[in-house]
This record gives structure tokens, C-alpha cells and sequence, in this order.
């Protein structure tokens, strides 16, 4: 592939949102909250042939499962959208007898940039998919962890806004998308770019990276790492709190 066609985040945000998020998030096009939130993810009536058919090939590549699988519900998923790295994601489900699982899924390849070629001077998606072979991570973790996670994950997604125009440049950062079940409501979802550094959002990227590290250590390491997420937790659902206060 040529190594001038660089990744178009601005299409690729849309596609991560629905088949996994039949549902959008309501909340008001004015806020009073000068901490920057997640924007609303759009919904899969929206997108375009070519939307869907490159997000069926990145579901398929990072091995991202139904929202409820069998007696398994999801209480957080983020997936990492890099711009010029491979892309990732993580999830935590919880099933129904208590037991909980997370699982982090690398592709060693960009999705994006595999599934496209340039052609006179357009970057075109392929025709045929090239689904690669991720790393894949397991863990178990206990249902009193989900579940507090699977809480600050449905708080911040519901504090999304409406999308907004994104500024000159924004499709070289990094992308950042959270989603989770919620009874009622169907898979909730909501996104943003490169969070403001002590921010809620940037306080759940945090988070999911410290799960995806759990998900990829060894027992020794996961005690230093469950204490860092569990730092994570506090602190998060401190602000939280903080903020709706305000």
C-alpha cells in the first residue's frame, strides 16, 4: 500500500458507533459544562455503503462481540481509533451467574490502512476485506470491579453531547469511543478526540488503558494494575460527582 494515504478519521468515527449502537444518547444541544464531554455517536441510518462496509471489516479485525452475548452483558467497551498506529480495543462483560471477563484486542496492522489503496489520487477502500489476525488478552475480574466500572462508564457516555464541527487538523488525533448496555436503552455510545488533560473523558482513557495492560499481564503485575484502576475508579467518580454538583 502507498505510504501516502493517511487515515480520514472524520469517516471512521462514524463507523464505530452502530450495529453495536442501534440507540442514540439524548441529551441537550446546550450545556453549562465548560469540561469538554463526549459527543453523541451517529447512527448506522446515517452512514453511507462505504461507512458500513469499512466497519463490518474493523468489527470483524478487533474481534468486537454483541453487546449481549448469551447470558453476557457488556458494562464498558473503549475502542482507540490512533491516527497513524494500529488500532485497539477492550472490553468488560459480565455474566449472568457474576462471573466477569475483560478482553483486550490488538491489531497488528492499521485496519484502516490495510482496507485502503489510493487510487488517482483518492484514497479508495478495497474491494476485497483483509482481515488480520489480532493479539488477543483475557482476564477474569470480579463482579464488585464491573460493576463499578460498568457505573462510570454509563455516567460519562450519558453526559454526551451533540456532535459538534470539528476544528481544522482534529482527524490526525487519536479517537476514542466508549460504549456499554444499558437496560432500556439498548448499547449507549459516545466518542471524542483527544481529551483535555484532566478531564472526565481523559480520566476514562486512562482507565481503559489501564484495563487493556490488565488484560495483557500476568498475575504479578495485575495486583499493581488492579490498584491503579481502582485509583482510576475513585478518582473519576470524585469528579463525577464534583461536576454534577456544579
Amino acid at each position: 500500500m502507498n505510504s501516502t494515504v493517511r487515515p480520514r478519521r472524520d469517516l471512521i468515527i462514524a463507523l464505530l458507533v452502530t450495529l453495536n449502537c442501534p440507540s442514540s444518547i439524548s441529551s441537550a444541544a446546550e450545556s453549562k459544562r465548560t469540561t469538554p464531554e463526549l459527543t453523541t455517536c451517529e447512527a448506522a441510518a446515517t452512514m453511507v455503503e462505504r461507512e458500513l462496509e469499512l466497519w463490518k471489516r474493523m468489527r470483524t479485525s478487533l474481534r468486537m462481540t454483541p453487546a449481549l452475548q448469551g447470558p453476557d452483558v457488556l458494562m464498558a467497551r473503549m475502542i482507540v481509533l490512533p491516527s497513524n498506529f494500529s488500532e485497539w480495543q477492550v472490553s468488560l462483560y459480565l455474566g449472568s451467574s457474576g462471573e466477569a471477563r475483560l478482553e483486550a484486542v490488538l491489531a497488528k496492522r492499521s485496519v484502516y490502512q490495510s482496507n485502503h489503496e489510493e487510487k488517482q489520487g483518492t484514497v479508495a477502500l478495497k474491494e476485497n476485506p483483509e482481515i488480520g489476525t489480532p493479539d488477543y488478552y483475557q482476564a477474569p475480574v470480579e463482579r464488585n470491579v464491573a460493576e463499578a466500572i460498568g457505573r462510570v462508564w454509563s455516567q460519562v457516555i450519558h453526559r454526551s453531547q451533540l456532535p459538534k464541527p470539528q476544528p481544522s487538523g482534529s482527524t490526525d488525533r487519536t479517537t476514542y469511543i466508549f460504549s456499554r448496555w444499558v437496560q432500556g436503552e439498548g448499547e449507549i455510545c459516545g466518542e471524542i478526540r483527544e481529551p483535555v488533560a484532566g478531564s472526565i473523558p481523559e480520566r476514562l482513557t486512562l482507565l481503559g488503558k489501564d484495563l487493556r495492560e490488565f488484560a495483557r499481564s500476568d498475575e504479578m503485575k495485575r495486583k499493581d494494575l488492579m490498584q491503579s484502576i481502582q485509583r482510576d475508579l475513585d478518582l473519576t467518580q470524585s469528579q463525577l460527582n464534583q461536576s454534577n454538583k456544579e
